[in-house]
């Protein structure tokens, strides 16, 4: 995985607001994008690409749905395996729609 190298705040007021909230994501982001990567490859190669706008937001919809069904739940390990694939297929989303006309 890349190291990504965040772009720092240009308001000196929220520096020190958004100096422990940079941190944090800094620390994290690794951990989550290789597992949204790998949710990615996953679910592409088992499924192939979006062929069209259409089925991109009805998958999309659907794992939104599944991550609401663990909030409803108070299960937040089930939510937070979910949310992956929400982003996941977000991403999907994007580099698919690249060869749509």
């Amino acid at each position: 995985m890349s190291n990504i190298t965040l772009i720092p705040p240009t308001n000196k007021h929220l520096d020190g607001a958004l100096g422990l909230a940079r941190s944090k994501v800094e620390k994290s982001l690794p951990k989550y994008l290789e597992q949204v990567t790998k949710e990615l490859y996953r679910a592409t190669e088992a499924y192939g690409p979006f062929n069209s706008p259409h089925e991109g937001y009805g998958i999309i919809k659907e794992e939104l749905d599944e991550f609401w069904d663990e909030v409803k739940s108070n299960n937040n390990p089930g939510a937070r395996k979910e949310i992956v694939q929400v982003a996941a297929m977000a991403l999907r989303y994007l580099i698919d729609s690249e060869h749509w006309s």
